[in-house]
Parts: structure tokens; sequence; C-alpha cells
């Protein structure tokens, strides 16, 4: 299935620092923050919604996707033994779903969501508001990210911590950021 089945994983908060942790290197990669205040205004917004499913989170994540599978096509026999192509549609539709949205309790913290499509297959994706670094990101990253927001004409933000609160945040660049980033390799 992985061969045509694509998954593109976003999250609802850029203030998770478990995530920062984890996916963005320590806060030294970046976040994409999409604008849908406004779907109707892009196509690829209206895509990616309709595309989208939230990550259900099971205490116990049954990994048994054919037995699934099998119980999901019998629901579609009626009492003559035929299947109607219709409930099979809409069944096997929900079993996807469900077995490629389901993961473990343990996962819940990074408050997943799911859009899923053809595998390889280029997307037109929602508009994007902003483009988030990691406060750790280095030189030759944050000019190819910053090119990138300037074609895109977005918001380039930084992350940093408030460790009073313990909640990381956005907020526009200083000049002494930028210093500290051409520092690094």
């Amino acid at each position: 299935i992985n061969d045509l089945m694509g998954a593109y994983c976003v999250c609802d908060t850029m203030s998770n620092d478990q995530l920062w942790s984890l996916y963005a290197d320590n806060y030294a990669g970046y976040c994409i923050e999409y604008d849908l205040t406004d779907p109707c205004r892009s196509k690829g917004s209206i895509r990616f919604i309709s595309s989208l499913y939230p990550v259900f989170y099971a205490k116990i994540k049954d990994d048994d996707w054919f037995k699934k599978l099998y119980e999901a096509i019998v629901k579609t026999i009626n009492i003559r033994g035929k299947a109607s192509k219709f409930d099979s549609g809409l069944f096997f539709h929900q079993w996807l779903v469900k077995t490629l949205c389901t993961k473990k309790e343990s996962w819940s913290y990074e408050r997943e969501w799911r859009m899923l499509g053809d595998a390889n297959k280029i997307y037109k994706g929602p508009l994007i508001s902003s483009i988030i670094v990691g406060h750790k990101i280095n030189k030759v990253d944050f000019e190819e990210v910053q090119r990138y927001s300037e074609k895109l004409q977005c918001e380039l933000k930084i992350t940093d911590v408030d460790f009073d609160k313990q909640e990381v945040f956005a907020r526009e660049i200083t000049n002494d950021d930028i210093l500290a980033i051409m520092r690094r390799v």
C-alpha cells in the first residue's frame, strides 16, 4: 500500500516542545504554518481540508489490519449473500482511514492530523501564513528556508521558549537572531 497511498502528517499547534525536539532535530528544523482561516481563497486549501483526518489515539492499537478489513467486507454482504458495491466502498474507506489514522495513546501529545492521498503525487497545498524556524537552526538551512519564505511571500518567524510558563512560541526574527544563526555551521 506504501506505493499507492501517501500520508502527510500535521499537528494543530506549533508550540509543542516535544514535536520540536523529536521531529525538528531539537529546534534545528522548521515548521510550516498554514492559513486555513478562509479556505475558499485557495483550491489547495479546499483539497487539503477535505482530505484531512484526525488521528485517533487508542489505549491498545490492534495491528491486525487484515482482520479489520475482513470484518468490513463481511458487513457489506446482504442476507442473499451478495455484496453491495456502495456499502463496500463506504466500509473500505472507513477501514482505511481508521487503519491509517490510529496510533497508540502514548503519542497523543502530537495532536496529529493526516492528509491522505495518492503516493508520489504533487498536490497544490493550502496558503502558507508563515514559516517558523527553530532557534537552533544552522546557517545553510536558514538561508534555504529564507529563500522559500521570500519566494512564497510569507512571514518568517523564529521559536523562543518562555521558561517560566514552559511554553514554546513564535516571534519576529531580530538582527541578533540572524547574527547567531550565521555563526552556526
